[in-house]
């Protein structure tokens, strides 16, 4: 049996344990002189039921990217079936896994032993059933069978249980962690210098070569991609606070524009096309004829006729923050653009009142308190990669003391840390849909 197989085994074996244990609870209040251990088999189902959603979770997060997500409750809801005995998907595993899968198929053999004699305590049948239906019949069958139903009888096989799911915890964190920072380190960052500097030529070329008469500023917006490209806005642009909720993204939406958004922030971060304060209502998408809505994100700039007096648009500035435990304005401003792509509210709407001051009103920290909540409740929702990136944009978390994107080591930390980080998951959800 391969590890992945054993694995099916344990998300088989947990409910037989779980349905016994509710059984023989329910056998022991039909018994008075079996009452006190009403609460000992209370505590040990908590505990066992408890281990169980652990071992789930882990299983979740490991198969995350690897199995169809259409397959994923087949995966978890029937451990017996056929996708269990999946050798492509067992390759996967092996592969995320690396050296780790030894150590990692040990561990769910050695669980898989600890459950069968926990099972054995249990006085189970070979099927994993319990030997009698009748709760009533619990005091007879008690002295046939003589099983146990002591919690301390159990203490050293779920403390072994309890100690095996958190090696696997760990195995997986780690290797997810680790996959990506591998793939991050296979590939260097582009030029994003050169990319900025040819930025500001174009805003500099456009601004002075508008010759007419005309008193109403030229619109000009800057497609958003890794390589970016200029047109003219053909027709009004909806911003994204206004698409998002009217017409809603889909998960390839969402996945495939937190791309483009983390990109561009190292693209045109200190050029005009971008300021350092900026958000969801400066990402554009031109409604065209037959064409998705959400295909390209721009961002938008007005020029003037040359003839008529105007003052360039500043380029981003550090400038000072109101808020100190911003350590990053563009970045954290870009992890506020991933959540609010991911739950199609703007932060404001995703407050609660812990998020506010003793008065209920919003202070200069009320963003970075609602978004450093969010940070620790959006892997639920996004999965491991969405949620790293979105964390280390909020908090500045590369390592690094120095956090100006202008310092090319920085900047390639984001890029590896971000940027990388989201292409991986777009890549493969692409794969997978």
């Amino acid at each position: 049996m391969s590890g992945f197989e054993a694995v099916g085994v344990i998300l088989g074996v947990l409910p037989l344990i779980i349905s016994a244990l509710e059984h023989y609870a329910q056998g022991v209040s039909t018994a008075k002189r079996f009452w006190q251990y009403k609460s000992e088999l209370k505590s040990l189902l908590r505990s066992i039921r408890t281990e169980k959603d652990i071992f789930l979770n882990t299983c979740e997060t490991l198969l995350t990217g690897i199995v169809r997500v259409d397959q994923m409750s087949l995966f978890l809801e029937y451990p017996e079936g056929q996708l269990w005995h999946d050798l492509e998907i067992e390759e996967k595993l092996e592969e995320r896994l690396k050296g780790a899968y030894a150590g990692y198929s040990e561990t769910v053999e050695d669980m898989n032993t600890v459950l069968g004699k926990f099972m054995e305590k249990l006085k189970l049948d070979p099927a994993g059933k319990v030997q009698f239906s009748d709760p009533n019949a619990f005091k007879k069958e008690f002295k046939r069978l003589k099983f146990s139903i002591s919690r301390s009888a159990y203490e050293d096989l779920l403390n072994k249980i309890r100690q095996n799911n958190v090696t696997l915890s760990q195995l997986t964190k780690q290797s997810i962690t680790l996959e990506s920072t591998r793939a991050a380190c296979r590939r260097s960052s582009p030029n994003f210098r050169a990319v900025q500097d040819y930025a500001k030529s174009v805003y500099t070329i456009l601004r002075s070569s508008w010759q007419c008469g005309c008193q109403a500023p030229h619109t000009v917006s800057l497609r958003l991609e890794p390589r970016c490209t200029t047109i003219p806005a053909s027709t009004p642009s909806p911003n994204l606070a206004a698409t998002n909720f009217r017409r809603p993204f889909t998960r390839y939406d969402k996945l495939r524009i937190s791309v483009i958004l983390a990109s561009s922030v190292l693209q045109l971060h200190k050029t005009p096309w971008v300021d350092e304060k900026w958000g969801k209502d400066d990402i554009l998408f031109i409604d065209r004829p037959s064409k998705p809505l959400f295909d390209h994100p721009y961002v938008a700039r007005q020029f003037f006729a040359c003839k008529t007096s105007q003052t360039d648009q500043p380029c981003s500035s550090d400038g000072l923050n109101p808020c100190r435990v911003i350590r990053n304005k563009a970045l954290f401003d870009l992890g506020v653009l991933l959540i609010e792509l991911w739950y199609g509210q703007s932060l404001e709407k995703l407050r609660t009142p812990a998020d506010l001051n003793t008065d209920g009103i919003p202070s200069l920290t009320a963003d970075w308190c609602t978004a450093d909540r969010i940070v620790d409740e959006i892997l639920w929702d996004a999965g491991s990669r969405y949620s790293e990136a979105v964390r280390r944009c909020i908090r500045c978390d590369f390592d690094r003391r120095e956090t100006n994107l202008e310092d090319g080591d920085f900047r390639q930390a984001v890029y590896d840390g971000v940027v990388s980080l989201l292409e991986k998951n777009f890549e493969q959800f692409s794969c997978l849909d």
